[in-house]
């Protein structure tokens, strides 16, 4: 599972920090890594990785989940967001309106072939899904490496596109 904690520096002038809660998060029997958190406006948390991979049947087929926690560090919703291919968060943000942006990599089908393209999915602040995209360099298998909120809903994913023999491309994409 996944180790979530919350820590505080301590008060007084005292050095070092203090354990508030932790949390184990993920599909029990499965291997799950968790990849980035972010705090909404109320000081709840959210947190993204990946679950579902099965080492005992050495299935791949995993998906990306999405989690948030209250600030005490009690499970308010969870979700997975993905298909039946194996699909890879690699970084999130949470907007102003506390909704959760996370950009990672997955199987896409273009024109009935799947490839590995940038994968970008929204969610409200109740977990409801609001959006999710796909996007590649043509002839390229491609992946978001890092999203960051911009003004007005919209966002900046940083990530690299190749072919099996050769260098890799950084990009830049602004959505919204």
């Amino acid at each position: 599972g996944i180790y979530v904690l919350n820590f505080k520096l301590r008060s007084g002038g005292q050095e070092g920090i203090e354990k508030r809660w932790d949390k184990v998060l993920g599909a029990p029997g499965k291997a799950n890594k968790g990849i980035a958190a972010g705090q909404l406006s109320g000081g709840d948390f959210a947190i993204t990785g990946y679950t579902g991979y099965d080492q005992n049947a050495n299935q791949s087929n995993g998906e990306i989940y999405v989690t948030r926690l209250g600030n005490n560090g009690h499970v308010k919703w969870g979700r997975t967001i993905g298909n039946s291919n194996t699909d890879d968060p690699h970084d999130m943000t949470v907007d102003n309106n506390d909704d959760i942006v996370v950009t990672g990599h997955g199987k896409v089908s273009v024109n009935g072939n799947d490839k590995i393209s940038v994968i970008v999915t929204k969610l409200d602040p109740n977990g409801n899904l609001q959006w999710s995209t796909g996007f590649r360099k043509k002839g390229k298998t491609s992946y978001g490496r890092a999203i960051s909120t911009l003004s007005g809903n919209q966002y900046l994913i940083g990530g690299y596109s190749s072919t099996p023999n050769s260098n890799k491309d950084a990009y830049v994409a602004k959505l919204g």
